[in-house]
């Protein structure tokens, strides 16, 4: 018996299919200026989290974001203390 997900081209064969790893939009905050801290997922472990920081204000810098496990961090990395970092807007998404 057939189980699960399969997207057919206009060909007939299978292009995505329950095998395959999909890319899904998990969240999108803002973390205001010269901020720091991390959000967690655990719902997620086992999967790949993928990140994109987003400059909100026109400013040079956005804040250094990083992933580890299931855990999203970010702060202003290495920065000169009299620059301003931010605010960042943070794309999270799961492969897997």
């Amino acid at each position: 018996m057939a189980y699960g997900l399969e997207v057919f081209g206009h060909n007939g064969t299978v292009t995505v299919s329950a095998n395959d790893s999909l890319t899904r939009y998990v969240e999108y905050f803002i973390v205001g200026k010269d901020s720091a801290g991390s959000k967690s997922y655990p719902e997620l472990e086992g999967q790949n989290l993928q990140i994109m920081p987003h400059n909100l204000d026109g400013n040079w810098f956005t804040h250094r974001v990083n992933v580890t496990g299931y855990t999203v961090y970010w702060g202003r990395g290495n920065v000169p203390a009299e620059w301003d970092v931010g605010p960042t807007g943070i794309t999270v998404m799961a492969v897997g």
